[in-house]
């Protein structure tokens, strides 16, 4: 779906500008599919282990070839938690 959203935007007149690229985020990607589009790490707690676990994810993303990668800072779910933000920002 990525690749497709892509070619149309690149492909049709009305939306080409050449000094730029569309930005897609997909929360569903495969390995190398970062030339296509972003990945949107969602849905997690607000807690320190989350925390960590996105750091991992985010990494891990990056490994499969998908360099623009990203969490809901300060996670989603959960009560909020000052200190836990500003360490995650």
């Amino acid at each position: 779906m990525t690749i497709v959203t892509n070619e149309f935007l690149t492909d049709k007149l009305e939306f080409y500008n050449p000094d730029n690229r569309p930005f897609i985020v997909s929360r569903s990607t495969f390995a190398g599919s970062g030339a296509y589009s972003s990945h949107s790490i969602t849905n997690n707690y607000r807690s320190w282990n989350d925390l960590k676990y996105s750091i991992s994810g985010i990494m891990n993303m990056n490994m499969f070839g998908i360099p623009h990668s990203g969490a809901d800072v300060c996670g989603f779910y959960g009560t909020r938690d000052d200190e836990l933000c500003n360490r995650w920002i």
